[in-house]
């Protein structure tokens, strides 16, 4: 080879590797930059997700404070603090245990505790009251100063016993419309086993740390100033197998006091560096095409056939640890591919099942539709997720949900399932059915136009109508007090407030007005749901209204007999001010007090002077009342 060819060999050996390198710089920032874009991001869901597991914890605490807050019972018990009402609703397994609360305190109007009470669930005793959480329900503390029957706090407390979530709810009575008497207050303590119990939840490690320990986390100040502000979240490598995520949670009075530490693995950043070093050598390999084609060839396909068996592996991995039952099926619908989560859902081991028909795990009453959908050159259901039964191999029938797909690997076509067992869920569904319909209360749910959507049979006896003519209609159809203007008002109300408690009448489908008393909660899910509940309270309605006229008549014999009777009536207040006087009185005034040389008015006083002091000392003689000396 002459000089310049070798030199030009070179210079496009050097302009080829250069070329590469440069490419190789840029593509895999990108990569690098992409995977650490969406790692980022994910890392950010994850820890919002901690921060609404215990933002829904204190909304949970707080709507069931309110039921109890705007209960008549609390609302007499704050008043005179009966003994029976503490023995009736106080015991820890219905109030402490049920709510999931440790502390419970009654405030009156005033800030004076009335009662108060703290108890440690899990050793299944009564503990010392925090003296800690004294200052903050002293009188004007947020915790105890509400601005109106409907306003609430939500929030944390940073107590030298550990962090607390506590809720304040105004005391009124059922309706919300008498003064407020005061505040209830809940509170839970976050402890080390509680972060636990949502670490459950959400699948991630958690840990609560005060922001002016000196224990907090090691990565913390790295990330720092992405957290300063309670809103942000900051994210920062632990090594390369894991990911810390914090936030900062105020307290109840919007300073940050605790940080929020969420630690998750790394799979992103491992397929990024997989995904960079796959890069490298498919660069390599085309910078070995130069120098020897054959051999380039020979290690591509060696290279693909690895990278095919790491993929065929990688799958195998992520079907294996997967929750839900994965099943492949080929062209001719046996099954290819069957994962641990299918033999545990379906009881067949893999050697059973591989090769043989997937008509085997579906019930007969299903085989057509799946037959015909295969017929149709892919799955009648591709890509959707239906509910249908499995069958299990003892012959057991299942409730499962179930996403299917098709696709073409080598001009062959293969149809994947996977599948979700979903027998407690729709077991759950049924128990909470059968509540709702065996409810002694009437029960709907309906959209935020106002149509029924469901409807219980208590209701349904209540209003006459049967559960299809009631899923026809909408709730100004039944509503006798507003009018449709006014009901679409209302609705939009509750979907601002997010619940409401209200007297109304409704009308039955025999045209007769029954006076009800409404329950109602907002959910924004499905596009609106409202969920209401419903109690006849005509009954009490008509003997309040009896009870009215009754006093009513009452007043009149009373006034008919002041005003009539001919003796002269003064009428005292408990502190002997005169309030009132009848006709026969002015006119013995009138008569006399010409005679005696008095005016009117002067001889009133001196009559009522003398009623007085004979009230006062119990003396029962006539009143004498002399003439006026000149």
């Amino acid at each position: 080879m002459s000089l310049s060819a070798k030199a030009l060999a070179i210079i496009t050996t050097v302009g080829v590797l250069s070329a590469l390198i440069a490419t190789f710089s840029l593509a895999s920032g990108i990569l690098l930059s992409d995977f650490g874009q969406l790692e980022d991001r994910v890392a950010r869901e994850n820890v919002q997700r901690a921060l609404n597991e215990l933002e829904d914890t204190g909304e949970r605490m707080n709507q069931a404070a309110r039921d109890w807050a705007g209960w008549d019972d609390t609302y007499q018990f704050i008043q005179d603090g009966n003994a029976a009402y503490i023995q009736s609703n106080l015991a820890p397994s219905a109030s402490f245990v049920n709510n999931q609360i440790n502390l419970m305190v009654f405030v009156d109007s005033s800030a004076r505790i009335v009662y108060a009470k703290a108890y440690d669930a899990r050793a299944n005793r009564e503990i010392s009251f925090p003296e800690s959480l004294r200052p903050p329900l002293k009188a004007g503390a947020l915790l105890v100063s509400h601005a109106n029957a409907n306003s609430s706090v939500v929030g944390w407390l940073d107590l030298p016993e550990g962090p607390l979530l506590i809720v304040s709810q105004p005391i009124v009575n059922s309706e919300r419309t008498a003064p407020m008497r005061g505040a209830l207050i809940w509170a839970r303590w976050i402890d080390a086993a509680a972060m636990e119990n949502f670490a459950r939840h959400v699948h991630l490690s958690l840990s609560l740390t005060r922001l002016l320990d000196a224990r907090l986390p090691a990565e913390l100040p790295s990330a720092r100033q992405d957290s300063l502000h309670p809103a942000l979240i900051g994210i920062q490598p632990v090594n390369d197998q894991a990911l810390a995520g914090f936030a900062l949670i105020p307290d109840i009075d919007g300073a940050p006091a605790f940080v929020l530490r969420a630690e998750m693995p790394r799979p992103i950043y491992a397929q990024a560096q997989g995904s960079v070093r796959d890069l490298l050598w498919m660069l390599a390999f085309i910078a070995v095409i130069f120098s020897a084609p054959m051999q380039f060839l020979v290690y591509r396909a060696a290279r693909a056939a690895e990278i095919q068996r790491e993929s065929d592996k990688r799958f195998r991995a992520l079907t294996e640890s997967a929750n839900d039952a994965i099943i492949i099926a080929n062209e001719q619908a046996r099954v290819v591919s069957w994962n641990a989560s299918a033999q545990k859902t379906f009881g067949y081991a893999a050697d059973e099942i591989i090769g043989a028909p997937i008509t085997r795990f579906i019930p007969e009453r299903y085989q057509a539709r799946y037959h015909q959908g295969l017929g149709a050159g892919r799955s009648a259901h591709d890509g959707k997720i239906i509910q249908a039964f499995g069958r299990r191999k003892d012959g057991a029938e299942f409730p499962a949900e179930i996403s299917l797909s098709a696709w073409e690997l080598n001009h062959q076509k293969f149809y994947s399932a996977i599948i979700r067992d979903i027998t407690e869920r729709k077991r759950a569904e049924q128990q909470s059915a059968t509540i709702l319909h065996t409810s002694l209360d009437g029960f709907w749910i309906s959209d935020a136009q106002g149509k029924i959507l469901e409807v219980n049979e208590s209701y349904c006896r209540l209003s006459g109508y049967t559960r299809a003519e009631l899923l026809q209609m909408r709730v100004s159809d039944v509503e006798a007090v507003e009018t449709t203007a006014d009901t679409q008002q209302h609705i939009q109300r509750i979907i601002q407030t997010g619940s409401d408690r209200f007297e109304t009448k409704h009308r039955r489908k025999d045209g007769a007005v029954i006076d009800i008393e409404v329950s109602v909660n907002y959910l924004d899910i499905e596009g609106g749901r409202f969920f209401v509940f419903f109690r006849d309270i005509t009954e009490r309605k008509q003997a309040e209204e009896a009870l009215r006229k009754k006093d009513e008549h009452h007043r009149n014999v009373v006034e008919s007999i002041f005003r009539f009777v001919p003796e002269g009536l003064l009428v005292f207040t408990e502190n002997l001010g005169l309030v009132k006087q009848n006709k026969a009185f002015e006119e013995i005034t009138q008569q006399y007090a010409a005679r005696l040389g008095y005016t009117e008015q002067e001889l009133a006083g001196l009559i009522a002077e003398q009623a007085r002091s004979r009230l006062l000392s119990g003396d029962t003689t006539e009143i004498y009342i002399p003439k006026k000396r000149r």
